[in-house]
């Protein structure tokens, strides 16, 4: 590779130049064709393959750097004496003792996030399950202290005393809009104490593939994007939906998503929601609130750019943007020579990351998908019975996984009592 972009030895010998690519394509392909890739994502890789055109993503690995993931997280862990040492530990995505991955030094600045209280403990046992397959790493956010107890500080963050809830949550009752919001709140404190990017996944949001192999994956690398999200609807074809095509709806999902931490705007966005959300009138849901908050952060930019000459703006990316983000000619921010700061987002093709807007015994309509999240299920048992539906040989949930043995809803230990095995 480090061959292909010397431009003095390809304008001496372009024969053979075009020989390697031409192997390293079939390669390529040979690759994807055994790990179900998409033609998306053969694009994503082979855009590394240039010549004369940088791409403006520089890899961060060893070879490039001089250093390793263990010396940038020593190097956090002296800048950075807030940041808790399993986001530290945890930093990078990729298990770097497991995985073979290509990718696995692409994310040295990004943590894995997944959230549970102690009722939701096997669901929990069964999201690590797959993503330990896929050879990830990932810290928990331990939203109440049993979950936290049995976790402990190595693989977990605890939250709040005044955050804590305990026990099944179902949808805008009792104290869902507090477990739902605090989510937010832990990611948001994790990037700022850290300085690290965040994927953040709710806990039924399962990886049946790797998606930072994928399009997730390409979208970090590009190093485009403030804000990644998952739609909230159902797609039946690939690259098809219309927040492909620049028009994003008013609501999308917020159980699965990615921010950059130097964003401004995106922290913005969070605090106004999450000082709505500790209001005590308040009966709304994260995700409602944040996309409400959303747009009228959108509309307040607008409008000063309008009438003031603001030095911000927002920005949807296209279908082209989404398959080739490092494009020069789409990536306008940056090439325009303007100081302004464009708030940058992009939405995940639903087709690949599907939700559970469905019958709970049909699955998606991609039966091979990358990730499936288990929503539009406010019962326990309806959450299961889509993960165990979301393909066909049932692997989104195995009795297997769960140290009870029977992967239902767990109830808090009584002080005294140990926990449930």
């Amino acid at each position: 590779m480090r061959l292909l972009r010397n431009t003095a030895f390809a304008s001496r010998h372009p024969n053979c130049v075009a020989s390697i690519r031409f192997l390293l394509f079939l390669n390529l392909v040979f690759l994807a064709l055994n790990t179900n890739r998409t033609l998306v994502s053969i694009i994503d890789v082979t855009s590394f393959v240039e010549i004369n055109d940088e791409p403006q993503y520089r890899r961060r690995t060893t070879e490039t750097t001089g250093s390793t993931i263990e010396d940038e997280s020593q190097q956090q862990q002296q800048i950075l004496p807030g940041c808790p040492s399993v986001i530290r530990k945890k930093a990078g995505l990729f298990d770097q003792n497991t995985s073979e991955s290509l990718l696995r030094g692409d994310f040295a600045d990004t943590v894995l996030l997944v959230s549970s209280n102690y009722a939701y403990y096997n669901m929990l046992q069964n999201w690590e399950y797959m993503a330990s397959q896929l050879h990830l790493q990932w810290a928990v956010l331990a939203l109440d202290n049993e979950l936290y107890e049995e976790l402990g500080p190595s693989r977990a963050i605890p939250a709040k005393e005044e955050f804590t809830v305990s026990g099944p949550q179902e949808f805008r009752k009792g104290s869902f809009q507090g477990l739902t919001c605090n989510k937010v709140r832990m990611a948001l404190e994790v990037a700022s104490a850290c300085k690290m990017n965040v994927v953040f996944t709710d806990v039924d949001n399962v990886f049946f593939q790797n998606p930072f192999e994928h399009d997730l994956g390409r979208l970090i690398r590009s190093q485009r994007y403030d804000y990644v999200y998952q739609p909230n609807q159902p797609a039946w074809a690939p690259l098809e939906d219309q927040c492909l095509k620049g028009n994003p709806r008013k609501e999308a999902n917020t159980g699965f998503y990615y921010f950059n931490h130097k964003s401004e705007i995106y922290r913005n966005i969070a605090e106004s929601m999450l000082e709505v959300c500790v209001r005590p009138e308040n009966k709304i849901d994260d995700q409602s609130l944040f996309w409400k908050e959303f747009w009228k952060a959108e509309k307040r930019i607008t409008s000063r750019n309008q009438t003031e000459g603001s030095d911000a703006s927002f920005h949807h990316c296209d279908l082209s943007e989404y398959v080739n983000p490092w494009s020069q000619q789409n990536n306008f921010s940056k090439t325009s020579g303007s100081n302004k700061r464009i708030f940058q987002y992009c939405c995940l093709d639903p087709y690949f990351y599907p939700i559970g807007k469905h019958n709970a015994r049909d699955g998606p309509s991609n039966k091979n998908p990358v990730t499936y999240h288990a929503n539009y299920a406010s019962k326990y048992g309806r959450k299961v019975e889509k993960l165990v539906h979301a393909r066909s040989d049932g692997y989104g949930w195995d009795m297997s996984r769960f140290k009870d043995g029977h992967g239902g809803v767990l109830e808090a230990p009584k002080k005294g009592q140990d926990k449930k095995k």
